[in-house]
């Protein structure tokens, strides 16, 4: 009987690669949760629907189940409208528990919001090491990650004056409460960044507990070089501030919507915290654009009631499966091409094992045999270590990483132009 070498190769693989994903364990920790300012002026604009919005379904896709906490009986009612909108957006098989306090913020303060707990390596996570809001990896995983517990908090101030219409009525002097519920919930499903500026204002930086999320995977400059890629921009450091700061940073989706027209994120020449990278910009989606609910700050009597199909395709790309308009159908996300927590990937590379302690093993597609390849290491930092260039064959190739130093490591592999970028761990 005839043995194909190539066969048994690949299911000593797909074995080890299994065995991989058990090593990573499921982790969660506490979510900062994010502030959104008001703005004191009247805009006297009202947009509470559109033709987009009418030809959504509007029959419920997921369950939010809320629970109110010192809530006046006149604000649950447009609480209750904004959530019954994001039901008809957000298709999940899991329930999505949100807590809101009827709370005292400071003056400028609408609300503060975000998701509970973030977590990483869940079942189903289309990346390791990456931080998934909880809302997105229960609904990923299909499963209860935290017991019941809450998913999304919610606290709005109770010192504004808020206006508690739901039919679309611009109130002067007023926030719409409706408006600002819908923005918040955003937040909760997945617009947060770990992005900022270190204690001494001097240098940029990103990672909670060194780590992205997943909404940071997608943030780019103007020259589509993306912040975590490590070739070009330590962590932390003043380049990166530098570009958190510019005015011109952009999440790319993959949706071929707004492959011409990046999605342009808030970022001023001042780092502000919980407004930076994790809103819209303010002055590309101004009051009374389409897109405009993500952006910084709500003035009084402005309503907006819209959730963009753009606000939906950043949702789609982090791994919600959302119900657009009938020109972009209900969808579930495709990955764009990065890997892990840093850079993009074009080929289909494999690294086992991951985390190591001593040896690391290349696996190339058995289609690139007899290709020539440059494979490199890294260390954390961007340096150089090691590179060997190779002709493919059917064994995979090794770095020793015995008499290395624990840590965070990067091995790029480059075949005819292509790159594919993987963060590893030795221990």
């Amino acid at each position: 009987m005839k043995i194909d070498l190539r066969n048994i190769l690949f299911l000593v693989l797909i074995f080890l690669l299994g065995l991989n994903q058990v090593a990573l364990a499921q982790e969660s920790q506490e979510n900062e949760l994010i502030t959104c300012k008001g703005n004191f002026h009247d805009e006297n604009i009202s947009m509470p629907t559109d033709e987009n919005d009418k030809l959504r379904p509007q029959a419920a896709t997921s369950d939010f189940i809320v629970t109110y906490i010192d809530f006046p009986e006149e604000a649950k009612a447009p609480f209750e409208a904004a959530i019954k909108k994001w039901e008809s957006l957000m298709v999940s098989k899991q329930p999505i528990r949100v807590k809101a306090s009827w709370a005292s913020l400071s003056n400028t303060s609408l609300a503060s919001s975000g998701s509970a707990r973030v977590y990483k390596n869940f079942k189903n996570a289309k990346y390791t090491e990456v931080w998934y809001p909880g809302p997105i990896a229960e609904s990923i995983s299909n499963s209860d990650l935290n017991n019941g517990d809450y998913d999304i908090i919610v606290n709005l101030n109770k010192n504004i004056s808020w206006s508690y219409l739901t039919s679309g009525v611009a109130v002067t002097k007023k926030f719409d409460l409706m408006t600002i519920v819908l923005h918040e919930i955003a937040h909760g499903l997945g617009f947060t960044t770990t992005f900022g500026v270190s204690e001494d204002q001097t240098m940029g930086k990103y990672g909670q507990s060194g780590l992205p999320y997943i909404y940071d995977l997608y943030v780019q400059n103007s020259s589509g070089s993306k912040l975590l890629d490590i070739n070009k921009f330590l962590n932390p450091s003043v380049e990166l501030k530098s570009q958190i700061t510019s005015g011109s940073l952009f999440f790319k989706p993959t949706s071929t919507s707004y492959i011409k027209d990046l999605i342009k994120l808030y970022t001023p020449k001042t780092f502000t915290v919980g407004g930076s990278v994790s809103h819209f910009d303010e002055d590309y989606y101004p009051p009374g654009n389409i897109n405009s609910l993500m952006s910084p700050t709500v003035a009084t009597a402005e309503v907006n009631h819209l959730v963009s199909n753009m606000m939906l395709s950043v949702l789609n790309d982090m791994g919600w499966s959302v119900t657009f308009n009938s020109t972009e159908k209900a969808s579930v996300a495709v990955a764009p091409l990065i890997l892990s927590n840093q850079i993009e990937f074009e080929t289909d590379v494999k690294i086992f094992p991951n985390p190591s302690a001593d040896f690391v093993s290349v696996y190339f597609p058995v289609d690139l045999t007899n290709q020539e390849a440059k494979i490199q290491l890294f260390n954390q930092n961007g340096v150089l270590l090691e590179e060997s260039e190779i002709t493919i064959s059917e064994f995979p190739f090794s770095f020793d990483l015995k008499n290395r130093i624990p840590g965070v490591y990067f091995i790029k592999a480059i075949q005819n132009n292509k790159t594919s970028t993987h963060r590893i761990l030795h221990h």
